[in-house]
Order: C-alpha cells, then structure tokens, then sequence
C-alpha cells in the first residue's frame, strides 16, 4: 500500500465503527468531507448538516465543532481515501483507510525430537496481520515459529498471538508435557532411540518372532523397531510407535 506524506493511515475493523479527526485548532464556520472526490458530509452555519453517499441513513457521525467524522457499520468497500475541507480551504487532512477483517484463532503445529520441538503458528495471513509467543503470560518472541528446549520445568506452556492491527487471537496453550517424553519414558534420558535399539541387536530370535505374527502379512522395518523396544520398555507402549 502506497500513502502519500501527509496522509495518515486508519485501521477499522468490519462491522465496527472508525473514527476520522483533522485535529483542527481554530474555529470551524463549515467542513466538508470527501471520500476520493465524493462528499459523503457536509456542515455550514447557515445551512446546517447534510450527509450524502455512504452518509446516508444514519451510517455516519458529524461533530461540528471538532470536525471529526464517525463512519459506523464499516464494510470493505468503505477502505480509501478521505479528507476534509475546512472553512473553505483545501484539505486540512487526508486519511487512508483499511478495512480489517478479524483475525481467525491460530493453531499450533509442531515437530519434535527427544530433545527439542519446534513450534509453528498457522492462521490466515494478509499484508497486515503478524505472529508472536507468549511463554506463560511473557512475549518471548516475534514472528511464526519457536523453538523450545525440553526441560524438567512442568509450568512452562506456549502461546501463539495471532493479531492485526484491531484484532488478536490466541492459540491453545501448548505445556511442555505436550513437547516432552512421559515420565514412563526416563530410560531413554540416557540412550537414543537407535542406542537404545542397537544395545541388543543380535536378539535375531525377537526379531524374527515378531516378523512371524505377520500383521496384514507384513511388518515394516519401524513397526518391528517400534515392537522392539516396547519389549525392553514395556512402559513406554503407546508412547514409542506414535
């Protein structure tokens, strides 16, 4: 969006209403307000007010002795330029307005390893909307993704912000029990998945045995890992092959 100098840039939110003030210092005998080259509301001493286009029927708000204009039941078509006239003379100031839908709730996506996750926030983006993180009730970060390192600390969660300049919304919280292995999965704290497979490799007869079930005729490679491990780990069963 291009704004020249001088203009001043309005968000409204549709369906709200926006308010337009030239912040005038003298004392106003008439205004006019435009938007692009149509009047919309107009004021005189003599001839008191009349509202036209977008005006009419009760959608606007004139105050005669500060000029600001109240455009109510903003709709998309409402977004562009407007300025006033005052007491005859050119125009005292110039807005650009932008009509703003509300921001949807934004869900959070995450990938994680045993030690680590990374955080994605997705909403629907436009040219003005933006992400941040609040870790508990603290902004920690700007923009869509976060990293978090898997600690011990059970109060921690993750929040994503989701906002544009009249709105926000907020993710669900994500806890770090959310990103960090169950208390039934310690033993791994000392070893890798694949340390932890290798240990005992050369138990060809587990291996084989559980290839003998034959599920649906046919176990993959991960599933007999997955099988594997819940045999040395019977704890861990439901938390391993997700």
């Amino acid at each position: 969006l291009s704004v020249t100098e001088g203009t001043e840039l309005v968000y409204g939110l549709i369906g709200k209403e926006v308010q337009l003030d030239p912040k005038v210092t003298e004392t106003i005998n008439n205004i006019t307000w435009k938007k692009e080259n149509n009047g919309i509301a107009k004021w005189d001493s003599s001839s008191g007010l009349y509202y036209d286009d977008r005006c009419r029927t009760d959608q606007c708000n004139l105050n005669k002795s500060t000029g600001v204009l109240i455009l109510k039941g903003l709709k998309r078509e409402d977004k562009g330029r407007y300025f006033s006239e005052i007491n005859s003379k050119g125009p005292a100031k110039e807005f650009e307005l932008i009509v703003l839908e509300p921001v949807p709730k934004p869900r959070v996506a995450r990938d994680c390893s045993w030690t680590q996750c990374i955080l994605a926030c997705v909403g629907e983006e436009s040219n003005h909307t933006k992400y941040s993180w609040k870790e508990n009730d603290i902004t920690v970060k700007e923009g869509n993704i976060l990293m978090v390192e898997k600690s011990g600390e059970q109060s921690k969660s993750y929040t994503c912000v989701f906002s544009n300049p009249k709105s926000e919304e907020h993710s669900d919280p994500v806890s770090v029990m959310d990103v960090s292995p169950g208390q039934s999965l310690n033993i791994f704290k000392k070893y890798s998945v694949l340390q932890y497979f290798l240990h005992d490799i050369l138990d060809f007869k587990l291996i084989h045995r559980y290839h003998d079930m034959k599920v649906q005729d046919l176990l993959s490679v991960t599933e007999v890992c997955c099988l594997y491990l819940q045999s040395k780990c019977p704890s861990a069963e439901g938390h391993v092959c997700q």
